[in-house]
């Protein structure tokens, strides 16, 4: 039995497929995986083409030691959170308790500034107690936190690691990599 579906029709669509057109729309899709060692880690991908995407992901696992892992078998591992950068160093005290009161759970200083954490629905509660209390927000988004870090790596699985995550990082669907470990 033969199709009625013009010859350009079928082209488009195995050249959507493909990625050699782009899509309209872009998703965002959590994979999940484990690397070497057995670290848990999340990739957050944007992409106009899931089937491509999926694709490279689990070619880097595999050629990193690593393996994909079906949905939820890491996730459990972490919590989102909302994060609000600021600008500046330590806040004053009435500051930081309007930051706390506003929702958040932790608060700290480090090389760019400020870092305030929270349950996600409390990040915009955060961020306008900030800006009452006239600090410079930066940015505010959502990050997956590791609940327990992993052990110790020896050298040699530390450094198939850090070739794992590298790897991901230069995928250009991939928008942020989250692990339960911290690569030094």
């Amino acid at each position: 039995m033969e199709a009625d579906l013009p010859k350009d029709n079928i082209e488009r669509a195995i050249k959507k497929g493909t990625g050699e057109i782009a899509s309209d729309r872009i998703e965002e899709i959590v994979y999940e995986g484990f690397g070497p060692g057995g670290v848990a880690i999340l990739v957050e991908a944007l992409t106009d083409n899931r089937n491509r995407s999926s694709s490279n992901v689990k070619h880097i696992f595999s050629m990193h030691g690593g393996n994909m892992a079906g949905s939820g078998a890491v996730q459990w591992l972490f919590e989102r959170k909302g994060m609000v950068r600021l600008a500046g160093g330590k806040p004053s005290d009435e500051a930081e308790l309007a930051l706390i009161d506003a929702g958040a759970d932790d608060i700290a200083v480090d090389g760019a500034g400020l870092t305030v954490t929270g349950a996600p629905d409390a990040v915009a509660r955060i961020r306008d107690a900030a800006e009452e209390q006239r600090l410079k927000v930066l940015s505010i988004g959502f990050e997956w936190f590791a609940k327990e870090k992993a052990s110790a790596l020896d050298a040699e699985t530390g450094e198939k690691l850090e070739g794992l995550l590298g790897a991901l990082d230069e995928d250009e669907d991939v928008n942020a990599i989250y692990t339960n470990y911290n690569v030094q």
